[in-house]
Order: structure tokens, then sequence, then C-alpha cells
């Protein structure tokens, strides 16, 4: 049977997700579809899931209750419907914990990435966070994020330690400077599944049009990643609070405490043992942070491409990580 670049887009993507052990609804699959080279122009929801009803048919995919995974992969079903549950009372936790991200002093928006921001937390998941910062005060905005984690009592501070609930800065990026360099097809997923939670919408859309690389992988689909019920109000006191605090380090005083936290941080991160390790990156430049040391993306791509092999998915197999050269430091 022949089929459209589009049903092996649906069809890969399923597959992508499968390599998390994620099933997935129409919606999502919508939301996440694979568009390589940007071949697919014009698909809707109601598209994907005709799509993924000719899928069935064919007995490439199963499907239940609106859910869809590959074939015999039906316990990835209760598994997700048990993760959604747990990703909703997770994210009232977060809440909670987010208000308090408007008293950080340089930070000008938060993203929730990682298996929450898919809505596909177990119980033992931490909550990742990504974080855009003023330019120039990269290294203030992350002590001072780390440190009121930390008064918080939510702050995770080792990569094997088991942080229930607890907050996870794993990646700070500069205004000046975007765009991640780091293209893969794994990366452009993260970066697709990313959630604002906090930030201006110009701000917000700043970051997505400096990544728009992405759509050389999968669809455009930012706007319908932003959820008005995730969005954090912030509070006017700690606004305030934070813009004293900026005024007072908006001068040669703030540029010279700049100077100071960073050596100190980037002298902790030159000594920690988990920054040279292989299959991983760690970054840390006046642009970039980003503390992933034992990344899964290398693991998850070979699946990918075994799998996408076997299904004769020809247009998606080969494919290659965004370069995981362990330390890149400033």
């Amino acid at each position: 049977m022949k089929f459209s670049i589009t049903e092996k887009s649906v069809l890969a993507t399923l597959v992508f997700y499968d390599c998390f052990g994620v099933a997935l609804t129409g919606f999502e699959v919508f939301r996440y579809c694979f568009n390589l080279k940007q071949k697919i122009k014009d698909l809707t929801l109601d598209k994907t899931i005709k799509v993924l009803d000719r899928l069935t048919k064919e007995n490439l995919i199963d499907t239940k209750n609106g859910f869809y995974f590959l074939r015999k992969k039906s316990s990835l079903y209760s598994q997700r419907i048990n993760k959604i549950k747990i990703s909703e009372a997770k994210w009232k936790i977060l809440r909670k914990i987010a208000k308090w991200f408007s008293i950080v002093p340089y930070v000008r928006c938060v993203f929730v990435s990682g298996a929450l921001a898919i809505n596909n937390a177990d119980h033992e998941s931490d909550l990742d966070v990504l974080i855009i910062t003023k330019p120039g005060r990269i290294w203030t905005a992350r002590l001072g994020f780390l440190f009121t984690m930390q008064i918080l009592g939510k702050r995770r501070r080792r990569i094997d330690e088991v942080a229930i609930n607890k907050v996870c800065a794993n990646h700070f990026i500069s205004q000046d400077s975007l765009e991640i360099p780091y293209h893969s097809i794994y990366t452009a997923n993260v970066i697709s599944n990313l959630v604002p939670i906090l930030g201006s919408e110009k701000d917000i859309n700043d970051f997505y049009d400096s990544n728009s690389w992405t759509k050389e992988y999968v669809l455009d689909n930012k706007n319908l990643n932003k959820d008005n019920l995730r969005t954090i109000n912030e509070r006017k006191i700690f606004v305030s609070i934070k813009r004293i605090k900026e005024s007072i380090l908006s001068n040669g005083f703030g540029d010279l405490i700049e100077k100071i936290l960073k050596s100190i941080q980037l002298n902790k991160i030159k000594k920690n043992k988990e920054t040279y390790e292989l299959g991983g990156r760690v970054v840390a430049t006046d642009k970039q942070l980003e503390f992933h040391p034992r990344s899964a993306e290398a693991k998850i791509i070979r699946q990918f491409n075994e799998k996408t092999k076997k299904l004769g998915l020809t247009e998606f197999i080969n494919q290659k990580d965004s370069g995981l050269n362990g330390a890149i430091l400033s």
C-alpha cells in the first residue's frame, strides 16, 4: 500500500513518541506532527484524524478511546491515562511554585519542558523549566532563580537526586541569543513541546521565531502550546520587588556582580564531574547555560532510526543527534 508523505509523517510521529513509551491523542499527533523539509503544507486536525483512521485500517497502528499507538502496544493506553492524572497534579504544584518566578531579577520568560510539558510525567518526575534572561545578566538570573527555589525547598541540586516535584532549571538562554544551535529532530521536538507559563507574548514569540529552524522537522504549531490555563498571573508586589532589584543592579555595580557570580558558578561547573560525562551536553557561556550531561537524545534517535527503517519510512531514517560533545565552557 502506497502512503502519502502526510501519512508517513503521522506514522513517524507515533514511532518517535513510542520510543518514549507514549500513546498520543489525535490532537497531540496533529500538534507534534513531523514535517521534514516542510513538505506538508495544509495539515489540519480533521485531516490528521482521517490519516490516523486509515493507518488503523491498514493495521499499522492501534487505537483506544481516542488514543493512538503502534501495533501490540495497547499497554501504553493505560499508562498514559495514569500519567495524565499525575501530570495534572504536578501542574497544580508547579503553578503554586511558579508564582515566585516573578520575583527573580532578569527572568523574562519561563517555559515548562520535559515530561510535564506533554502531560506524561510519572510520580517521581521533577519539574523541568527553560528560562529566558535579560542579556548580560544570565549568571545573576540563574543564581537568583536557584536561590529562590532553594528557599522554597524546591530546588533540584544533583542529577542523581530523587527530586519529586522539585524544579530542575536545566536551561537558561539570553534574550540576545535565543536560537538553540543544536539542531536535530529530537531538539526540534523538545522546543515545539515547550509550554510558556511566564512572559510577554512578544518575548515568547521572539523565542519561537528565533528557532524557526524547527520547522524543518516539525509543524509550526507554536500557538497550540499557549495554554491560558497554564499561564501564571504575576503578582504586582513580586514584579515591583523584581524591578527594584534590577534598578539597583542596572549599572557598573551590577556588571561587577555579574562577573563575580559568573566566576563562582563557572568554577563550580568546571569542578563537577557530571560536566564531562560522555553522551550528553553541558554548555556554560554568557549566552546559554544548558545542563544535560546524561541526555536521552542519542538513545531515542537510535531507536527511532531502527523503527522507521523496519516500517519502510525511508524519509525519516538516518537522523543524527544534535552534537552531544560534552562540555562547552566559556
